[in-house]
């Protein structure tokens, strides 16, 4: 892959589940517009929200679920779609390799060493946030992607 991997995090949008059963034009159903599908956006928040966050606001929630009004029963909300971004990524890996000849038996043999490292800074990247407005974590981001990791591995050709 790439040795360097930085963006600024993907979209997300807010939307309403409740407890995901499609039952249409019920508040909290999830399905405000009766077109049979849960997930439909809700209304604008009640106070301006940015539209990306701090790491300390991904972890502790950006804001609170009740700040994104329901729709009326029959009606599309009126949140924009993609109003806001998850946290942002930054990888950097590293690869040392040795190569080293040896002649035995009067072949040539090819002894490659390999020492890979993922995520050498070690950064803490943010997975996505629970979006779902009717989960308890909604606004948080609960896992991370991977940590350091260390990889060694030899290659012998003859």
């Amino acid at each position: 892959g790439n040795p360097i991997t930085i963006f600024n995090g993907h979209p997300f949008d807010p939307l309403l589940d409740a407890n995901g059963k499609v039952i249409g034009l019920k508040p909290d159903s999830g399905d405000y517009n009766a077109d049979g599908v849960n997930f439909d956006f809700p209304n604008k928040p009640s106070t301006a929200l940015p539209s990306s966050f701090s790491r300390q606001q991904y972890i502790n929630g950006i804001a609170p679920a009740t700040v994104f009004g329901q729709p009326a029963p029959g009606t599309e909300g009126n949140l924009k779609r993609a109003a806001y971004r998850n946290p942002g990524f930054i990888n950097v890996d590293a690869s040392l390799i040795k190569n080293n000849r040896f002649e035995m038996f009067h072949d040539n043999i090819d002894l490659q060493l390999r020492f890979e490292f993922f995520n050498v800074l070690n950064r803490v990247n943010l997975q996505g946030i629970h979006r779902d407005l009717s989960d308890p974590l909604f606004g948080r981001s609960t896992s991370t992607f991977d940590p350091r990791i260390l990889q060694l591995g030899a290659r012998l050709v003859f």
